[in-house]
């Protein structure tokens, strides 16, 4: 087992601009999927759009700030667990891909008014697993990592995409 000073030693191997260059690649999206949140929250007043139950909760008292500072702890967390194993990489690239999947929901439901998971007649919990665990952490986390993906080029693609829907809800 891994001991916290051998994660402190590991951290500080890498250079610092390095770490922190990784940081950003993983959270922009991430923080961009609370801004794309942010919007179509306030613009139309719904959560339904939401999967994850703490961040409907967010939003709906809300408080919005608090989703930023749950990306940058998770965010926090991924690049520990980049520096801790190789194997532990693909839950960067499921981070990055979970955001691009909400990007494309949140697209797709101010477009046409439901998510393409609420479109198949799925219950909250079974779209909170298939959106939240299946397909980022268990399929395509996994497979971009297996793949050796260029992290730095997914996560540029994946923020393109959410300015592009935010520009999308703003206009709807």
């Amino acid at each position: 087992m891994t001991t916290l000073t051998e994660v402190k030693n590991r951290l500080l191997k890498l250079k610092e601009k390095e770490t922190l260059l990784l940081f950003f690649i993983i959270v922009v999206p991430n923080i961009l999927r609370q801004v794309l949140y942010y919007v179509a929250q306030t613009k139309t007043g719904q959560v339904g759009f939401i999967a994850s139950y703490e961040t409907i909760k967010i939003y709906s008292v809300g408080f919005p700030v608090l989703g930023v500072l749950e990306e940058i702890g998770i965010g926090v967390a991924f690049i520990i667990f980049w520096v801790l194993s190789d194997k532990l990489r693909f839950f960067a690239y499921g981070w990055v891909f979970d955001a691009l999947f909400d990007f494309i929901s949140v697209a797709v439901w101010g477009i046409f008014g439901a998510t393409p998971l609420q479109m198949l007649g799925l219950s909250h919990k079974v779209r909170f697993f298939i959106r939240e665990i299946l397909f980022s952490y268990i399929i395509f986390g996994p497979l971009l990592w297996y793949k050796k993906v260029n992290l730095k080029l997914f996560s540029y693609v994946t923020t393109a995409f959410a300015v592009g829907t935010i520009l999308l809800i703003l206009l709807i």
